[in-house]
């Protein structure tokens, strides 16, 4: 697995070409498309994700530790088989780590 630190990515559509899978350390991914993306068994360790879509991702043992996606949408993580520890998450897409769970919040 190819390891890849400090980089900067904007713009670019990995619903069409699939990132690379390694493990990120301090990367940054700005305006960014993951939809329908594969990201299982990716690391990323102090990344942000700056208004980047993640609808219907799969996210399945990646880790996202100390990782950013308070400006990002659409994700849905499974808290269970992920690792999150000191991930950033704002209102409400937060509630895409509860969407397993099939309840309803308001």
């Amino acid at each position: 697995m190819s390891s890849i630190e400090n980089k900067h990515f904007e713009k670019q559509n990995y619903y069409q070409v699939a990132l690379t899978k390694g493990e990120y350390d301090n990367c940054t991914f700005v305006n960014c498309v993951f939809s329908d993306s594969d990201l299982s068994n990716v690391s990323f360790t102090e990344c942000e994700f700056q208004d980047c879509d993640f609808k219907a991702a799969i996210f399945e043992r990646t880790i996202v530790e100390k990782t950013d996606f308070r400006t990002s949408y659409n994700y849905a993580i499974d808290p269970e088989n992920n690792k999150i520890k000191k991930a950033k998450f704002s209102m409400p897409e937060v509630l895409g780590l509860l969407s397993k769970y099939n309840i309803e919040v308001k």
